[in-house]
């Protein structure tokens, strides 16, 4: 597959880099030589109409230490084709757009085999994390969070669009979201949902924790958040532990248990980080789990707080 690519400030070429994704080599389809990228203009006249810049920056001794920090919407169109599937990529540097990268992967090869929807999954997935990573370091780019364009906005995502936030999350290490864009072009999705994740943000790139009117902590920012599925637990987790947490999970939910925490904050101390990992799986395990914090008043914070917490410490 080839593509034509922009100009930057400097010619030299971005080393490439291969991702480790499992046993792709095995399923990976035959390079199309004729294949080429497909750029669009968007409405905003902050957009390049060209693909990601593949030449690496010029920067000073001082920058070349430091990362800047940019968000990046991805929208996928034919998961389950037997043809083609198409991508974008659109960065974001929190403020306007920069660039962004549109391209086909030829799927044709896969047609007829047994196991040609994970096959096809791992294939889309290298190509457009590959794109990515190529891009990251030849701008010297950190990405913070990836927005993945949901198909649908009823009934919960696709098994194919939580395989590829989990592995943004463990390859890339950036906090994928799963967020709907009306119907458009795949490159006007990919520009809406990264747009809808840099407003999801706190100044210092720090995301933030809804809570609702019944001072419930929404977590995960209510489910738009993926960082892991039920397998990714399996595989870091000894069978005999896995197995008896699954046969514990069943019982909470045949006698239909609910379960409620209150603690005084959402974020912040030990106990918030780890309330936020608990309720993470037993989402994951489909039980009724739910999180309360008390209304915010000074005078009690300074009592629990800096009275009792600090003194006991």
């Amino acid at each position: 597959m080839s593509a034509t690519s922009g100009s930057a400030d400097s010619g030299q070429n971005a080393p490439s880099s291969k991702l480790p994704l499992d046993d792709y080599e095995a399923t990976a389809p035959p390079a199309q030589p004729g294949a080429q990228m497909r750029s669009r203009f968007f409405s905003s006249p902050a957009i390049k109409p060209h693909s990601f810049p593949r030449t690496t920056r010029r920067m000073s001794m001082e920058m070349a230490c430091v990362q800047q920090a940019v968000y990046i919407g991805i929208q996928v169109d034919g998961y389950d084709s037997d043809q083609e599937a198409v991508f974008c990529l659109c960065s974001h540097d929190g403020t306007y757009p920069l660039d962004y990268h549109e391209d086909t992967i030829d799927l044709s090869s896969f047609r007829g085999r047994p196991d040609a929807k994970l096959a096809k999954l791992r294939c889309i997935c290298h190509h457009v994390l590959q794109a990515l990573q190529q891009y990251m370091h030849s701008q010297h780019y950190k990405v913070h969070a990836v927005a993945i364009g949901r198909h649908s906005l009823e009934g919960p995502p696709l098994p194919a669009e939580i395989e590829f936030a989990t592995r943004i999350w463990f390859q890339l290490d950036a906090v994928p979201v799963l967020l709907y864009a009306r119907p458009g072009d795949v490159d006007e999705r990919a520009s809406s949902v990264v747009r809808k994740t840099v407003s999801r943000q706190f100044p210092g790139s720090i995301f933030r924790i809804p809570v609702t009117h019944r001072h419930e902590v929404e977590v995960d920012n209510g489910g738009e958040i993926v960082l892991c599925s039920l397998r990714d637990y399996e595989r870091t987790t000894p069978p005999a532990i896995f197995q008896r947490l699954l046969r514990m999970a069943e019982i909470v939910r045949n006698k239909k248990l609910r379960v409620s925490f209150f603690s005084s904050t959402m974020q912040g101390g030990g106990v918030a980080l780890m309330r936020h990992a608990l309720l993470r799986l037993a989402s994951l395990l489909g039980l009724d789990f739910h999180w309360y914090v008390a209304k915010p008043k000074p005078d009690v914070f300074d009592i629990t707080k800096r009275k009792f917490h600090n003194i006991l410490q």
